[in-house]
């Protein structure tokens, strides 16, 4: 893990700021991803593959809006792709609910994320974390577009055929407080009122290798 990485996570929305259903689907579809990376989904079935992320998911919340209150959202994932990349020196077997919270649990006390927070307290002059230095409307922008940008490059590099994947490629687009569906919606680059995901495959129809071209916005 990377402090430098692990600040920038820091400058983002906080789990408690949102709806809690919300952020349970967030988090299924980032287990969904890491379900599919481990080679999970090659072997079983996708319907019961479906109903145990929901079950974790919903627990995962829980626990994350009770005992890791101050997560960022986007740490989520990115802790639970340093879990799968072996980050954490815990025991864990297999994909399941006790190696995903050993693995929160781990980065949410991991020395990397205090350093992060330490650093990010000496760059502002205060104590603690706050919104004071908030993101300016074009550092905004850029965010949402480099997330939509990589939203849709998880599409199409999981967009096949095959009957296994086929929970991955035809799962709703994550998309957490719908905030790439406005985003899309308001810069007139979707149709209000299509789905996310047919939005996608209209863009792969198109052969588009991404959704915003940064250089020309």
């Amino acid at each position: 893990m990377q402090v430098i990485d692990i600040k920038e996570l820091l400058r983002g929305s906080k789990v408690t700021e949102g709806d809690s259903k919300a952020l349970e689907l967030y988090i299924a579809g980032l287990l969904l991803k890491i379900y599919n990376l481990s080679g999970v989904l090659k072997s079983a079935d996708p319907a019961k593959v479906e109903k145990e992320i929901d079950e974790i998911s919903e627990q995962l919340t829980i626990d994350i809006l009770a005992e890791f209150k101050t997560l960022r959202v986007q740490e989520i994932g990115y802790c639970l792709m340093c879990g799968l990349k072996g980050h954490f020196e815990t025991k864990t077997y297999g994909m399941n609910y006790p190696t995903f919270y050993k693995w929160i649990e781990a980065y949410f006390y991991s020395e990397e994320r205090k350093e992060a927070i330490n650093s990010i307290k000496q760059d502002r002059g205060v104590l603690q974390l706050t919104e004071t230095n908030a993101p300016t409307e074009a550092e905004k922008r850029q965010m949402i577009i480099d997330s939509i940008n990589e939203s849709y490059a998880d599409y199409l590099s999981g967009a096949t055929t095959t009957e296994m994947s086929k929970l991955v490629s035809e799962q709703d687009i994550c998309d957490y407080g719908n905030v790439k569906d406005n985003f899309l919606t308001r810069e007139k680059k979707k149709p209000e009122g299509m789905k996310l995901i047919d939005f996608y495959r209209q863009c792969k129809k198109e052969k588009k290798t991404k959704i915003i071209d940064t250089e020309l916005n």
